[in-house]
This record gives structure tokens, C-alpha cells and sequence, in this order.
């Protein structure tokens, strides 16, 4: 199942899930596993150096875990984006942003990894964490523990500490 953090949790308090790949922080409540930790960079439309005053911006939607950094990493720098797009799917803003749709803040291994990679215009702005979430004191499931265990690894993999 692929949604929203908030969704995930939801299903997860119902037992629909008993395993949730999310965007951190969540409540307490939960047992926690840090899966990876994700820079975030700044990513325009090809042949463009830097957004100007009113570039169009594509970003996740408001009030998402990701949004949150992204919004104050842009006002650390002063920077109000006009916002005309907002999609919880990275490979979207991704792909609009290659074929010059606007500005966004994206993790750099989806950013980088596509055809045509995209090229970053400066700076790690933040960092999202990644988490696998699990109900408190649910009892031991083998396929879940495998999973996040493939999980933790993949991000252990991707950060260079392997």
C-alpha cells in the first residue's frame, strides 16, 4: 500500500498493516526503526540556474511531513514559492521538473537516479527520515521483521555506511 504517513498510521492503528514504511516524526505511541535518512536538494528546470521571484514551484502537498522541512528550509532562505502543483509522488515532481514545469525540493537519489538525471542547484536544503513503524507490542511477524530488515539495510546501503 503506497499513501500518505497519516493514512499508514491509520491503517496500522485498524490492523490493516502491520508494518509502515513513513515519513518521521510520528507520535510516541509507535515503535520506531529508522530506516534512512533522505537529503533533500533544490531542483529547477533545465538551463535554469536559480528560481526567480515568481518561478512556479512544484511541491508535496502542505501539511505532509516533507512539506513541513521543505517549507522552512526555503524561508531559512527566503525564498516564498508559488506553489502550482503538489503531489505526495516524488517521481511526478520529478518528472515535471525535467520537462521545465518549475522548481522543486526532492530527495536527491529519486532526483538524480532518472532519465535525464536532474542536477541539483545547491546545497543539501534538509532531510527527511524515513521510518518503519510498528504497532507497541505487536507480536513478532517474521515477514514484517524480514522486510524492515531489507529496509534498514537498503538505507544503510544507499548512505555509504555499508
Amino acid at each position: 500500500v503506497v499513501d500518505t504517513t497519516e493514512a499508514l498510521l491509520e491503517r496500522l492503528q485498524r490492523f490493516e498493516v502491520d508494518l509502515a514504511i513513513v515519513v518521521g516524526p510520528v507520535a510516541s505511541t509507535f515503535d520506531t526503526v529508522e530506516v534512512a535518512r533522505e537529503p533533500l536538494r533544490l531542483y529547477g528546470p533545465p538551463g535554469e540556474a536559480a528560481p526567480e521571484p515568481d518561478s512556479e514551484w512544484l511541491l508535496y502537498p502542505a501539511g505532509s511531513h516533507t512539506r513541513a522541512v521543505i517549507d522552512a528550509a526555503l524561508a531559512a532562505r527566503r525564498i516564498l514559492p508559488r506553489v502550482t502543483l503538489e503531489s505526495s509522488n516524488p517521481q511526478v515532481l520529478r518528472q515535471l521538473v525535467a520537462l521545465g514545469f518549475g522548481w522543486s525540493v526532492l530527495p536527491e537519489q529519486v532526483a538524480e537516479d532518472g532519465q535525464p538525471p536532474l542536477r541539483s542547484s545547491g546545497d543539501v536544503l534538509g532531510e527527511r527520515t524515513l521510518l518503519g513503524v510498528r504497532r507497541p507490542g505487536a507480536p513478532p511477524d517474521a515477514r514484517a521483521e524480514a522486510f524492515l530488515a531489507l529496509a534498514v539495510a537498503a538505507g544503510t546501503a544507499a548512505r555509504g555506511d555499508a
